[in-house]
C-alpha cells in the first residue's frame, strides 16, 4: 500500500512514461520522500519555494516531471481538506473524485470547485486542457443530476430535461451531450460518492 492511499496502484498504462511513473510511485525511497515533502509542508516556516525546491528536486532524481510529482502528492494536499464537500484525485483509478453530502448546496459545490481549481492551478502549471487527466467540466452538470437521482428521476427523463433547457439546478450549456447515453456516461465517470 502507497502512503496516503487506500489501496495499491494497478498497471494499466499505454505508454513507457507511465508505466515509468508507475514503478517510481511503487518505489520505496520514492514514497518516503513524498512524506518528506507532507513534513515539510506541515512546518510553519516553511516556505512555498522550500517546498517547490524539495518537489524540483525529487523529480530531478526519480526522472520525472514536477506535475507527477505533485499527482502523486495530490490526496496528500487534498487530505485535510476534508468537509462534506470535496474534490480530490484517486491515483488507483487516475480519475479526478467528487464526494458530497445528500444536503450539501450547489453554492457549497461550487465554492470547492473553485477552491480546487486554485489548487490544480497552482500545483500544475502551464496548460491544464492539454492534460489527459480532466476533472469533470460542468460540476454544476454533475450536481443537477445528482439532485435528479435523488428524487428518482430516470436518465430519460433527465436528459429530456437538460436537452429543454429546464433540468433543475442548471443552467449551463445544453448543446454538449446530444443523447441519453453520453450524458449518462459522463455522469457515471465523475459521479459522486456521499
Amino acid at each position: 500500500m502507497t502512503a496516503g492511499h487506500n489501496r495499491p496502484l494497478e498497471p494499466n498504462f499505454k505508454s513507457a512514461h507511465d508505466w515509468h511513473i508507475y514503478h517510481v510511485y511503487n518505489d520505496p525511497e520514492f514514497i518516503e520522500a513524498a512524506e518528506l515533502i507532507k513534513q515539510l509542508r506541515k512546518r510553519p516556516n516553511a516556505t512555498p519555494q522550500d517546498i517547490e525546491a524539495m518537489v524540483h528536486d525529487v523529480a530531478t532524481y526519480f526522472v520525472i516531471r514536477v506535475g507527477d510529482v505533485n499527482l502523486f502528492l495530490l490526496p496528500l494536499y487534498l487530505e485535510n481538506r476534508k468537509k462534506p464537500t470535496a474534490i480530490g484525485f484517486d491515483l488507483a483509478t487516475q480519475r479526478f473524485t467528487i464526494s458530497f453530502e445528500p444536503t450539501t448546496t450547489k453554492a457549497e459545490l461550487l465554492d470547492e470547485w473553485k477552491q480546487f481549481e486554485n489548487m490544480r492551478a497552482t500545483l500544475f502549471p502551464g496548460d491544464l486542457t492539454k492534460t489527459k487527466r480532466k476533472p469533470p467540466g460542468q460540476p454544476d452538470l454533475i450536481y443537477a443530476i445528482f439532485k435528479a437521482r435523488q428524487q428518482k428521476a430516470t436518465f430519460k427523463v433527465i436528459f429530456e430535461d437538460y436537452s429543454a433547457g429546464k433540468l433543475p439546478d442548471y443552467t449551463g450549456s445544453t448543446n454538449q451531450f446530444k443523447d441519453q447515453k453520453k450524458l449518462e456516461e459522463y455522469y457515471n465517470k465523475f459521479k459522486p460518492t456521499t
